[in-house]
């Protein structure tokens, strides 16, 4: 509406719970069917949120997908031992990390419960968890009440972000929902193998076991099971970073230029038509 008015194209980019989320409810709903047939062009950062769009009345022709962008410069594999030793970490033990919001529909009593049962089969697997949130007591009341030994370490800078990624065997992302999480790319392009939920644009960033292994939600004894196979299992990082097809963030920003391009040129000629 605002477009028509200033008389300028009108694009719409979609980063997931917009789509995953709001789409479901009935409101939402009925304004992205209104909405996303009028759009000069629309962005979605994942292939399946581009097919939920067509499905919202999306013209196809008018959708580009653009993957969100790592910053090869900071997240890239480096020594492991080092970074345990500059976070001040076991170096001994195997070591599980999840960097998220500490929200139960970010899965994180999920986990919790997962490596309840991996303790009992693996006592040499550490937890950290890297974040906060309003689930953070329960889940420290959760872990003591089943004697699960967690390092809860709060919310960290994000420059910091890939000592803790490097410093780890598997990242764990146990999410209920999400777009396309930057900090799963930003995982594999420090070359961690990653356990994940099949959930949005999750699929469509691990395409294969070598970059890692994904769950059903909610769902902690296959959560554990998909962990400790994880563990088990002997992979190379620099392969892991190279096989990740994802832009740098200026590949990204190249790419959405295109797309508001592409939507200036096509509102301009149909207004000279």
């Amino acid at each position: 509406m605002l477009s028509r008015l200033l008389g300028v194209p009108a694009v719409i980019k979609l980063h997931g719970s917009d789509i995953n989320v709001l789409a479901h409810m009935a409101g939402p709903r009925r304004g992205l069917r209104w909405a996303l047939p009028r759009a000069e062009r629309i962005v979605a950062v994942s292939h399946p949120l581009r097919e939920a769009a067509i499905e919202l009345g999306a013209t196809s022709a008018r959708i580009d997908v653009v993957r969100n962008g790592v910053d090869r410069a900071c997240f890239h594999p480096k020594d492991r031992l080092a970074a345990r030793r500059a976070l001040g970490l076991p170096v001994d033990r195997a070591m599980v990390l999840c960097v998220s919001n500490v929200e139960r529909h970010k899965g994180s009593l999920d986990l919790v419960r997962a490596m309840a049962v991996l303790a009992a089969r693996r006592p040499d697997v550490s937890l950290v968890m890297v974040g906060d949130g309003t689930a953070m007591d329960e889940c420290k009341r959760l872990s003591a009440e089943l004697n699960v030994g967690i390092s809860f370490v709060g919310a960290r800078p994000h420059q910091e972000v890939s000592d803790w990624l490097t410093a780890c065997d598997v990242f764990v992302l146990p999410s209920w929902n999400e777009g396309t999480p930057n900090v799963l790319l930003e995982a594999l392009a420090c070359g961690r193998r990653v356990v994940a939920t099949r959930i949005g644009g999750i699929p469509d960033v691990v395409r294969s076991n070598t970059l890692g292994t994904l769950v059903t939600p909610a769902d902690p004894a296959a959560l554990a099971v998909a962990i400790e196979d994880a563990l088990s299992t002997p992979y190379d990082p620099t392969v892991i970073s190279t096989t990740l097809d994802v832009p740098d963030w200026r590949g990204s920003a190249l790419r959405l230029h295109a797309s508001l391009t592409a939507a200036v040129e096509s509102y301009g000629h149909r207004a000279a038509a």
